[in-house]
């Protein structure tokens, strides 16, 4: 991989970072912050790792060594409790890319494409010392998710320090309980009621609980796992730590879809939403969850009330996977691209996350020949799932050579038309 690129191509950096045409973009409390550490490439503000910090734009006369925009390969993994502990603690680095390689403490595991590592040299300089990681805003200790303000600051369950929807689990939204409610006055609600502060509320090995992600073992509180090591788990899911769970409290429902009455205690029953042919074949696959029809796939629509389906959150790096399109990924599941990265995948395809497919999930093989009367394929993929994808994949290649054969007909028998038009024309004149 070569770090001196044309501008006009995209180079490998921390999943979601983008190279401008004209700069690059990096994490910093401001614009000048971001310019002189350049350390945390981004995308959004949402990409970086403080609260305080935001996503800024970096133009090429006054960007950094090119080794700080690619972060490819095994010298930049390293050990952490998160992808953003282990990019500003540069500790223990892991080159062979295994858990296995993090000792110092239970809860680590191994992270790719982080800053730290990968300056041998190369660029004539030592490796870099990673910057002080900025102190959070002082509000984002009270910002909880929730469906809505009331359920927020009613459970105070999953914390979302940097303010960003993103962060929440099942489609919630972020809200900062210590300020008043939208439709409170001055007396009917504010800081009194804001949820306790959510620094280091969560830490510690009795928040070590299993589950197929990190949503899923918040929300369920179902085994725990003290050791920190996926083996004390169920086969197909991992340890994860930080969540709310402790053995004594029950996690709230957690629902798809919400109410513009931010006083309405009317909710979707949770995970009642699905993508299907009907509302039959919703309810068989449990495959897609949505909002809406704008976001299932292969002209299918979404249907309410699918009741029967296990909740999917679709959330983490085991839902990470290649595709021509979100739709392709979603309905192929080709292969896993954990780290985010479209160097994962095989050629021409991107990688996409939040597919319904599941990189723990491994059932039959993914060749379609030998899968036959098989009801899932390889990630969790259903057969029939697959089916109506690839019918309607056929279907649309086929309308499109319909329309191309038109196109190109009518182009034709125009340009024949103008042709005959202009002899006619030179005939005229030469008369």
């Amino acid at each position: 991989m070569l770090a001196l690129l044309p501008l006009a191509l995209l180079l490998t950096c921390h999943p979601g970072c983008i190279v401008l045409v004209d700069g690059y973009k990096f994490c910093g409390i401001d614009a000048d912050d971001a310019r002189d550490v350049c350390w945390q490439p981004c995308s959004t503000d949402a990409d970086c790792c403080s609260s305080s910090q935001s996503c800024h734009d970096v133009p090429i006369s006054d960007a950094c060594g090119a080794s700080s925009h690619d972060l490819g390969g095994t010298s930049h993994n390293y050990c952490g409790t998160s992808w953003c502990h282990a990019s500003y603690e540069c500790g223990t680095p892991c080159p062979n890319g295994t858990d296995d390689e993090c000792s110092d403490r239970p809860d680590e595991r191994c992270y790719a494409d982080t800053p730290c590592g990968g300056w041998d040299g190369g660029d004539g300089g030592d490796p870099r010392m990673p910057p002080p990681l900025p102190p959070p805003d002082p509000t984002s200790a009270f910002r909880y998710c929730g469906t809505t303000y009331a359920d927020a600051s009613a459970n105070c369950w999953q914390p979302c320090p940097g303010g960003d929807d993103v962060e929440c689990c099942f489609g919630s939204t972020c809200f900062d309980t210590a300020a008043p409610a939208p439709a409170a006055t001055a007396t009917t609600g504010g800081p009194t009621d804001a949820c306790p502060p959510s620094a280091d509320r969560y830490v510690g090995t009795d928040r070590y609980y299993c589950g197929a992600s990190w949503c899923d073992a918040a929300y369920s509180c179902g085994a725990r796992c003290p050791g920190g090591t996926d083996v004390e788990c169920p086969a197909g899911e991992r340890c994860y730590a930080d969540v709310p769970c402790d053995g004594t409290n029950v996690p709230p429902d957690y629902y798809v879809g919400s109410t513009d009455d931010d006083t309405s205690t009317t909710t979707t029953t949770r995970f009642s939403m699905y993508c299907g042919t009907s509302p039959e074949d919703a309810a068989e696959l449990c495959w897609q969850p949505c909002r809406d029809d704008g976001d299932c796939c292969a002209d299918q629509t979404c249907h309410a009330n699918v009741i029967a389906c296990d909740s999917h959150d679709n959330i983490g790096s085991d839902h990470f996977f290649c595709g021509s399109d979100y739709c392709d990924a979603s309905y192929e599941c080709r292969a896993p691209c954990p780290s985010g990265y479209d160097a994962e995948c095989p050629a021409g395809y991107r990688c996409f996350p939040n597919a319904p497919c599941n990189a723990n999930v491994r059932s039959y093989s993914s060749d379609w020949t030998s899968s036959e009367g098989a009801e899932m394929l390889d990630y969790g993929l259903p057969t029939r799932a697959a089916m109506v994808f690839r019918q309607y994949k056929l279907e649309t290649t086929a309308d499109e050579a319909t329309t191309t054969t038109k196109t190109t007909t009518n182009a034709a028998t125009n340009n024949a038309g103008m042709i005959v038009g202009i002899i006619f024309d030179v005939v005229d004149a030469r008369n």
